[in-house]
């Protein structure tokens, strides 16, 4: 386990990560990125990588607007990262057992 005041490089431990909303936005008007960050801190802590966006409002056209990056959304599982309660509902159930979305350009 090398240290960094032996000059042996910065010893970083595993810490299990988790894909959750964080919210933003304005009271009455919640608006969610969709992020990657370790499990043990609290929600507005920092981040490692944002996968995509999530307005629960409806819009003008009565849709919920979503956008995710289905790629790193599948590096992160595939690296072991748990999903929150949220994110799992949005995502799924496709997403534990074959790491495959659905989407407009289906590419699996």
């Amino acid at each position: 386990m090398p240290f960094p005041a032996s000059g042996g490089g910065a010893y970083m431990r595993f810490t299990p990560k988790i894909i959750r909303f964080q919210r933003h936005g304005c009271t009455n008007r919640p608006f969610f990125h969709i992020v990657v960050m370790e499990k043990r801190f609290e929600q507005h802590r920092q981040v490692i990588e944002q996968l995509g966006t999530y307005d629960p409002l409806i819009n003008q056209h009565n849709e919920r607007l979503v956008a995710l990056n289905f790629e790193r959304i599948r590096y992160w599982l595939g690296r072991g990262a748990d999903t929150s309660e949220p994110v799992a509902e949005l995502l799924g159930k496709e997403h534990e057992a074959a790491l495959c979305f659905t989407s407009i350009h289906h590419k699996c």
